[in-house]
């Protein structure tokens, strides 16, 4: 929360007041002109630890009842013990599924390359695609930029592709991976962003009078096929 914005403050429940079904945690902290995520811990994510994710993903596996093409959980991300097992859940889900995708965060804000590609390689499905490095968005209830992992903002990039072009069409490049985004955590050389495409993280580009894109659009998919591509 942010002191200077106490009418949003007020309405959120106390930490570890149980209002959120038996979830605890403690609110995130500002940090220097904007507001970060990187006070997520391994048990506290967003005032949820992984577990308490189980249910949802559960409830999710019904077919029936719930229609999804994309999957994104903000906050919970690859490099963390207890992540990994709510990521590992999701990542699952879509395979059996079979008809959605998971946007998939593998690193907190401010990790290293050499941590991301190191997370990525963990990783072998073509029913889920990372992207890297983090990205500040604007927030217009706090009136000011925060930093948020790309799922936030990719979904709506494949939605955008699908209006404009089709499905088979990549979500990326500089005609359809534009992010609405006000800059990113790191502005990658062309040396980095090959050293991620090669590790299966879809590094998010800035380019001179263009701004952040996605630049790649690969799979978790180890194995070289049609299905290493998000398309």
């Amino acid at each position: 929360t942010d002191s200077k914005n106490v009418s949003f403050q007020n309405r959120l429940p106390a930490a570890q007041s149980g209002s959120f079904f038996g979830a605890t945690g403690n609110n995130l902290p500002t940090i220097g002109p904007l507001t970060t995520f990187d006070g997520i811990t391994d048990t506290n994510s967003q005032g949820l630890v992984g577990t308490d994710y189980t249910t949802a993903l559960n409830i999710l596996k019904n077919k029936d009842e719930y229609r999804f093409a994309t999957l994104t959980i903000p906050g919970m991300y690859q490099a963390g013990t207890s992540h990994a097992t709510a990521v590992a859940s999701a990542i699952e889900l879509c395979e059996n599924r079979g008809d959605a995708f998971f946007i998939t965060d593998l690193v907190k804000y401010g990790a290293s390359l050499s941590t991301v590609t190191t997370e990525a390689a963990e990783l072998n499905t073509n029913f889920a695609g990372t992207y890297w490095p983090w990205v500040s968005v604007p927030s217009t209830e706090l009136g000011k930029n925060v930093w948020c992992p790309v799922s936030v903002v990719m979904q709506g990039v494949y939605a955008a592709n699908d209006r404009i072009a089709a499905p088979w069409f990549a979500p990326a490049g500089l005609n359809r991976g534009g992010l609405p985004v006000v800059r990113t955590e790191y502005k990658l050389t062309q040396a980095l962003r090959d050293t991620l495409y090669d590790n299966k993280v879809n590094p998010i580009a800035t380019f001179p009078r263009v701004g952040p894109v996605a630049y790649g659009q690969k799979t978790l998919q180890k194995k070289a096929s049609a299905l290493d591509r998000i398309n």
